[in-house]
């Protein structure tokens, strides 16, 4: 592994650690490498370049997962629907650097670079999303489960729902709201597609 490399490292776990929000020292950063302060600026013109690599990796990666899944599906609508509602939910559950990357205040607070490169991964999972639902939507059209009328606007509040369950469900950990089991809210958000869709 390259110094640069440990150096971006060394601020992913710390932000793994400590959010996405925290705030580090070039001097934090160089201990955890084990080399002097200066060494680092030969690598990184300036602490918020480190942290701009940082970020990009981080959500480079946490998408990868979700576009490496094939889009064609094989199988049954509801066992293949579920499943996916379910790799969707464990993605934003198990990686809350997703959920805060995505949102607009954040995408907003970084570099115009960072912006560009967000704004296009999000369109290419979106675009992923669209041909992996409207492949899963044939088979439950097939299936005689979803009605073939209006499912243009009828897989648009789907996905509504879908991405707004998703959000709710992961914001919904405060203290103030009782937190639902991810399965028993995955088989409520099944049941209202099958009502939008029919």
């Amino acid at each position: 592994m390259s110094r640069k490399t440990e150096i971006v490292e060394a601020l992913i776990t710390k932000l793994r650690e400590d959010g996405l929000s925290a705030n580090f020292t070039i001097s934090e950063l160089a201990k955890a490498v084990d080399i002097g302060k200066s060494t680092i600026y030969e690598y990184f013109s300036t602490k918020e370049e480190i942290l701009v690599e940082a970020i990009r990796i981080i959500f480079t990666d946490s998408i990868t997962s979700i576009l490496e899944r094939d889009v064609n599906i094989v199988g049954e609508f509801k066992p293949v629907l579920y499943e996916e509602l379910k790799f969707i939910f464990n993605i934003a559950l198990s990686n809350k650097f997703i959920m805060t990357i995505v949102s607009p205040e954040f995408r907003n607070s970084v570099p115009n670079e960072l912006q560009e490169i967000f704004k296009e991964t999000m369109r290419n999972v979106a675009r992923h999303y669209e041909e992996r639902f409207k492949n899963i939507f044939e088979q439950g059209i097939k299936e005689g489960i979803i009605k073939h009328e209006n499912i243009e606007v009828n897989g648009m509040l789907i996905a509504s729902l879908i991405t707004g369950s998703i959000i709710r469900y992961f914001n919904s950990s405060s203290e103030l709201l009782k937190p639902i089991a991810v399965d028993v809210y995955i088989d409520a958000v099944y049941d209202a597609i099958l009502k939008i869709a029919n």
